[in-house]
């Protein structure tokens, strides 16, 4: 069975050893240290250096020259706009989304600005509207194929699977897209219609598995705008058939007491096990059973991850007292690749990997307004975004680009499958930057670190259980 917040190991061995790390300022060295046979990450001697050091003044040398698109593609002849700030800003709510589905075309969809008709199927509480979906091609920006979507609330509504292809939410079934095949609808079927109400979606870095979290169905005279009072949650995990007809076929499933954010791959699930204070370790527990006790991280808060790949992952920690952030890289080899300080805190964190698997990551987050800001002025310009481009194996910066308008949802920018090319929406445009291939040196590591992984098997069926209260001071919260 698997249970992955159940610690294991026992005995405490610390091992020191050290290892290069980036910060915005050039090159610090950061401590490792072992603790019940784990590998620990963190800055060393944090306290003594100058506070200089961390204050986001980088030099020529570690921060990447100002970037400059690679061409521009102006989306107002699409009827694409966004929409307010406050909109924007507002927690939960998705106006767009923006994927490649391969090195050479992307998926653009958008909330329309246009009056929404009635339906017979709308019900009370539905805050229905109409989603414009959009193929274009690159880079040209030719509009290869168009579709429309009427949905029934606010929340998000699309997620990349396999190939391509796309997983959409409309109301509380979940349905596949392909939006390279020449059909009105974008080829659109119904894969899952669960009997619960849908309160939170998730799919592995591969787009291969879903989890899917719902509550009990709403009685009659229940209140469709009120939550229900503490409603158990039902966790399910669902294989995406590869074939022509995709379903999504169970294997998983467990209950715990509230909707949670679970860091998973298609091959198992991520833990954090606090060891001491400032000790945290990562456990992953295959679907196959087992543990692997991967490698830790120091840090004064609880840190959350994210898988970059179905190999790698990413955690974000806390420095002292400062509320400046760390940002680490991390392996299913039980390597800790890199730690550095980023230069804001991440706000409204978001992650985009590449499908392909690439080596290469995009993260954007959101620095809040001053204290000095007009009360009268947009909420979005008093905020700032940025979107960064890591190189995994070494954690290094390839690319830094400010985003305008800031978006809460973390869906205004992604990574093409070979990780070459940043597509990010940019005001009323769709801007795309190119990026060098991977060296043939990380190109071989990322190798290393795949073929280790498919060694994991994958099981028809695999019995797991969460527990939501492990993690109660988590900052993300499980969408839609």
């Amino acid at each position: 069975m698997v249970t992955p917040f159940q610690i294991t190991g026992s005995g405490v061995a610390w091992r020191n050893t050290s290892f290069a790390a980036r910060t915005s300022s050039g090159l610090r060295f950061v401590t490792m240290m072992l603790m019940r046979h784990r590998l620990f990450t963190t800055m060393l001697a944090l306290a003594s250096l100058p506070a200089c050091l961390f204050a986001g003044r980088a030099n020529a040398a570690t921060r990447p020259a100002p970037a400059t698109p690679a061409y521009r593609i102006p989306l107002d002849s699409l009827g694409y706009r966004p929409v307010t700030s406050v909109m924007l800003l507002r927690e939960g709510y998705a106006h767009n989304t923006l994927d490649f589905i391969d090195n050479d075309h992307v998926l653009l969809t958008f909330a329309a600005h246009k009056l929404v008709p009635r339906d017979q199927d709308d019900v009370e509480g539905d805050q229905a509207r109409l989603i414009e979906a959009v193929v274009v091609h690159l880079p040209d920006g030719a509009v290869l194929r168009q579709a429309e979507w009427r949905v029934h609330d606010q929340a998000r509504y699309l997620w990349p699977l396999t190939h391509g292809r796309f997983m959409l939410r409309i109301r509380n079934e979940l349905f596949f897209v392909d939006p390279m095949r020449p059909h009105a609808t974008m080829h659109r079927h119904s894969m899952l219609k669960p009997d619960g109400e849908l309160v939170a979606v998730q799919v592995s870095p591969d787009g291969a598995t879903v989890m899917v979290q719902t509550t009990p169905k709403r009685h009659i005279g229940d209140d469709p705008t009120q939550p229900l009072d503490h409603p158990p949650v039902q966790v399910s995990f669902y294989r995406v058939t590869d074939d022509d007809h995709p379903q999504l076929r169970p294997f998983a499933s467990t209950h715990v007491d509230r909707a949670i954010v679970v860091p998973f791959t298609s091959r198992g699930l991520l833990d954090v096990v606090k060891e001491d204070r400032q000790h945290w370790g990562f456990n992953f527990h295959p679907f196959s059973g087992g543990t692997i006790e991967l490698a830790g991280l120091t840090s004064t808060c609880r840190p959350e991850a994210e898988f970059v790949s179905e190999s790698t992952f990413i955690a974000t920690g806390c420095r002292g007292m400062d509320d400046r952030r760390l940002l680490s890289g991390f392996d299913l080899l039980a390597q800790a690749n890199w730690v550095f300080t980023t230069d804001d805190p991440p706000l409204w964190a978001a992650l985009s990997s590449a499908s392909g698997d690439s080596g290469r990551f995009a993260f954007r987050n959101a620095q809040a307004p001053s204290t000095t800001s007009s009360q009268e002025e947009d909420p979005s310009d008093r905020h700032t975004q940025t979107v960064r481009v890591y190189e995994f194996q070494g954690g290094v910066e390839m690319l830094r680009i400010p985003v305008t308008p800031a978006q809460r949802a973390g869906l205004n920018f992604d990574l093409s499958p070979d990780g070459q090319r940043v597509a990010v929406l940019q005001e009323r445009s769709l801007e795309v930057y190119n990026l060098p291939a991977l060296s043939a040196e990380n190109r071989r590591e990322q190798t290393r670190e795949q073929e280790a992984v498919e060694k994991i098997a994958l099981p028809q069926t695999a019995n797991i259980k969460l527990k939501s209260a492990d993690n109660p001071d988590s900052s993300r919260r499980a969408e839609p």
